[in-house]
């Protein structure tokens, strides 16, 4: 009921591990008898205890040895504890006392509330109706919203930190649980911390609910709290959270870079539900300053959701507006002061500190260059140049497609003649098995055989198809000039062909994506982006039925916009093929590698250094999966992680080399 792995009463003397606990039946401070051993989560375990003097029972949360021992945050507790302990609202669950016990250990005493968490509710019925769901959560923003006025950040908004309390005149009496604890726990407000991890690398928050700048360590704000809220809506209403990995890190990276899937396909036709999705959209945008700035924002339009006339919705709710951030500054006196003259001894001697200042700076330069990874240099531009192109993968039954293909073909001939179209069937039959075999060099013969056929047959109709297949056999076999010759021809061919569009978006596809990587190779950016970008457009009716074509488009025209320095372009982009291969396709490859590798490098140019570190790691991780340290990307991929250690943590980098740890 108090925390994430709450017990039954079956579990009245039992820790997590079986054992019976030997705290069951302790008194503390002589005043609270622990009666049943509720959860452990990882900041605390959970008690339920008995006041001695009143019978009135309450919660004890006593705070693990590795919180608790850091004399720090003892230091800070007093002042923390007083304000936590302060704040008192209807939806908000009482923090009563903070108690220090002789063996350094610090409780929690919080009210005991009988009912069942949110948690517990999803988990007996599933999900709740959307008119219920609007009703808890315009409690849960009361309660966010007090707290945030005596600023009181949560950080760990989550389903089993909202009861529904027992209550005959309330269907859903709301309390937020452990409002505050984060307070008492966190390292200073005023340092960059972190929503994420304290100094001591404790985890504040849940994965499945950290707002994106908690996944990347930054400070976290009110825009994390109505992250979160956003996340337990979206779950309320569909079962599950909006983004689950396969562990920690994948669920942060879902959090930092995919959208979320659309609560209903026919949420359209529901307007309250259409309404209640696009505030929890809102919620739930990756940038803090594009969320709702306040909780009583977020009550505000849930209010109005189910009774506002369009016209109302559209201009009187925040869903639809720009919010800005005001930020708080502490004003700080500056008073003119004489400065000291210096004198020339002074002088000199900074001049000679500078010198040695240069001379260390060059040596640590040199010293740091000596812990790059050793391998071959890495050509980023030729990311997705396809190499090995001729390589044939025979086909198990070849053999015998090709000689059945060969008879036939010599069948038509001897019976209907070389110009007839008998014979021009077979040729293609022939040119079919050829391409599906990877016999190129078979194929051109076969295909270029039909670019005299079909004219003498009046057949110019199919000749299209033959060229657009033209253009990609000798793309394959290096004849660039003749691939781009076949490829432009067939392109305003098929432009000019009176057919439907998506037809015609079909059959452009492979000579768009044959100009594409012509225009790669060779460095003509501006003419791949064209092709590309058309490509991409083709594709993207058929992106669910032929996902593959979609994302790896995708991901070639990311790197083209990299390339070009358009960098806003390439994010999305890569972002965007990333994204559609990890919800499309079951097992990591080495094209996810690449993609990964891409979109670090992109985020690593734009100076966003712990987002591209997280990528380049996933990178690495499925590249050493797959082929070991072996792979022409691993070694790339150390090297960028080393620079990226240095650019965010040099000092701490610096005391590792000369200690001789390891630099990754």
């Amino acid at each position: 009921m108090h925390d994430e792995l709450q017990k039954s009463e079956s579990l009245k003397s039992f820790s997590l591990f079986g054992t019976e606990d030997p705290l069951i039946g302790k008194v503390l401070d002589g005043r609270w008898k622990l009666v049943q051993f509720l959860g452990e989560g990882t900041m605390s375990r959970a008690y339920k205890a008995e006041h001695l003097q009143t019978g009135e029972f309450v919660v004890l949360k006593m705070l693990h040895k590795h919180i608790s021992i850091n004399t720090a945050n003892i230091r800070r507790f007093d002042a923390a504890s007083r304000e936590v302990m302060s704040l008192r609202h209807q939806r908000v669950a009482k923090m009563l006392d903070i108690h220090l016990d002789s063996e350094g250990e610090i409780f929690l005493v919080m009210e005991y509330l009988p009912g069942e968490s949110l948690e517990e509710v999803l988990a007996k019925v599933g999900h709740l109706p959307v008119h219920r769901t609007i009703e808890i959560f315009s409690q849960v923003c009361d309660a966010l919203e007090t707290a945030h006025d005596d600023g009181i950040i949560h950080r760990d908004v989550k389903p089993s930190n909202i009861m529904l309390c027992e209550n005959d005149r309330q269907k859903d009496d709301i309390r937020v649980l452990d409002t505050g604890i984060s307070k008492l726990v966190a390292e200073d407000e005023d340092v960059k911390s972190s929503g994420y991890i304290t100094r001591n690398k404790e985890v504040m928050g849940s994965p499945m609910y950290m707002s994106p700048e908690q996944c990347m360590g930054k400070r976290t704000d009110i825009p994390a709290d109505i992250y979160s809220l956003g996340c337990v809506i979206y779950e309320v209403l569909t079962g599950k959270p909006p983004f689950v990995g396969k562990n920690v890190l994948e669920t942060a990276y879902k959090h930092m870079n995919e959208a979320p899937k659309p609560i209903a396909p026919d949420s359209a036709h529901d307007k309250v539900l259409s309404r209640l999705e696009a505030v929890i959209f809102k919620c739930l945008a990756k940038d803090p300053n594009e969320r709702y700035q306040s909780a009583s924002q977020v009550k505000s339009d849930l209010a109005i959701l189910s009774s506002a006339s369009e016209a109302d919705w559209q201009s009187n709710t925040f869903v639809f507006k720009k919010t800005t951030r005001v930020r708080k500054r502490k004003k700080v006196e500056v008073r003119e002061q004489k400065k000291p003259k210096m004198s020339i001894e002074i002088i000199a001697l900074l001049g000679a500190l500078g010198v040695i200042c240069v001379v260390a700076i060059i040596w640590i330069v040199a010293f740091l260059n000596s812990d790059s990874t050793e391998g071959p240099t890495y050509n980023n531009d030729e990311l997705w140049v396809i190499k090995d192109k001729g390589k044939q993968s025979e086909q198990p039954d070849y053999a015998s497609q090709e000689d059945a293909a060969r008879t036939e073909m010599s069948r038509a001939e001897r019976e209907s003649g070389p110009d007839s179209k008998e014979y021009a069937a077979a040729v293609k039959e022939l040119a079919r098995v050829y391409l599906n075999s990877t016999h190129w060099q078979e194929a051109q013969t076969s295909l270029t055989k039909l670019t005299t056929l079909y004219p003498k047959l009046g057949m110019e109709s199919q000749l299209t198809g033959v060229k657009a297949e033209l253009a990609y056999t000798n793309f394959i076999l290096n004849k660039n000039n003749d691939a781009r010759d076949y490829a432009l021809a067939s392109i305003k061919e098929i432009d000019n062909m009176q057919i439907p569009d998506d037809k015609k978006d079909a059959m452009l596809a492979m000579p768009l994506q044959v100009l594409g990587e012509i225009y790669t190779t060779s460095g003509n950016l501006d003419k791949a982006e064209v092709e590309y970008s058309r490509l991409q457009q083709c594709l993207a009716p058929f992106r669910v039925k032929n996902v593959a074509q979609f994302y790896k488009c995708s991901a070639k025209l990311a790197d083209v916009f990299r390339r070009e320095n358009k960098l806003r372009q390439a994010e999305d982009c890569y972002k965007e093929a990333v994204s559609y291969y990890r919800n499309n396709e079951r097992q990591p490859s080495l094209f996810l590698a690449k993609a990964e590798y891409g979109y670090a490098l992109v985020l690593e140019k734009e100076n966003k250094l712990p987002e591209a570190e997280i990528h380049f790691r996933e990178s690495l991780s499925i590249t050493s999966n797959i082929s070991g340290d072996k792979n022409e990307l691993y070694a790339p991929i150390k090297k960028h992680l080393n620079d990226i250690k240095w650019k965010l943590n040099f000092w701490g980098s610096l005391m590792s080399k000369f200690s001789g740890e390891s630099s990754n």
